[in-house]
C-alpha cells in the first residue's frame, strides 16, 4: 500500500506489493531481517517527523518509551 500511496495510485496491485527486481540486484535476506529493517525505516520516519521527540513518537507508534529505545 505504500507503494501505491507513493505513485498516487487507487488501485493496489501486483507490482506494488512484489516489485520486479532482477536476480543480480536481488539480496536474499530472512524475513526478520526483512521487519527490522522495515521497523527501523518506519521507527526513524516517525522519529523525524516528530523532531526527535521520543515521547511523542512514542504515544503516536503505540510503544512503550523503553521499546523505542530498543
Amino acid at each position: 500500500m505504500i507503494r501505491a500511496s507513493g505513485e498516487r495510485s487507487t488501485t493496489l496491485h501486483e507490482h506494488h506489493v512484489f516489485p520486479k527486481v532482477s536476480r543480480d540486484q536481488a539480496e536474499l535476506v530472512t524475513l526478520q531481517q526483512a521487519t527490522r529493517e522495515f521497523q527501523k525505516r518506519h521507527v526513524r520516519a516517525a522519529l523525524e517527523n516528530n523532531d526527535w521527540n521520543v515521547t511523542e513518537t512514542a504515544r503516536q507508534l503505540d510503544l512503550a518509551r523503553s521499546h523505542l529505545y530498543n
